[in-house]
């Protein structure tokens, strides 16, 4: 038998991991839901609104891409920079944050990728933490 359906219940457990999925995604965007309006701070200054990889060029994502690649967190090139913060993922992000946004900094664009990202991976903690917390990666407990 399949290491799900060892007891007969696995596709149960498995709806039930589902749910349970959804409702962390749910707490998880709800607690940010309020930051959806708020301004961009901090280091959102250096990192976004002054980054040349995010909002210097109307050119596209894709056209900016080989740029975001050479160049540190803050768009300094990396031989240059003093942070060797490396970080093109997250710079890409803001890029298609900004894309998205008609080439603006709109602040909205990038709280509500930031609060999906947050929802999804923490939605992603339970069903990963559940194949090593249980032998045979099932949920235990009253399900």
């Amino acid at each position: 038998a399949d290491k799900g359906q060892k007891d007969g219940n696995g596709g149960e457990r498995g709806l039930w991991m589902v749910l349970l999925s959804l409702v962390v995604a749910a707490v998880a965007g709800g607690c940010f839901w309020n930051t959806r309006d708020a301004e961009l701070l901090f280091d959102d200054t250096g990192a976004i609104i002054e980054n040349m990889d995010v909002s210097g060029t109307p050119h596209g994502l894709l056209a900016t891409l080989p740029s975001i690649l050479r160049h540190d967190f803050w768009g300094n090139p990396m031989d240059i920079s003093r942070h060797k913060s490396y970080r093109p993922l997250t710079i890409l992000s803001f890029r298609a944050d900004f894309t998205r946004a008609g080439n603006r900094l709109d602040p909205r664009a990038f709280h509500q990728t930031n609060i999906l990202l947050h929802s999804l991976t923490s939605a992603l903690v339970l069903p990963f933490a559940s194949l090593w917390v249980f032998e045979d990666g099932s949920l235990r407990g009253p399900f």
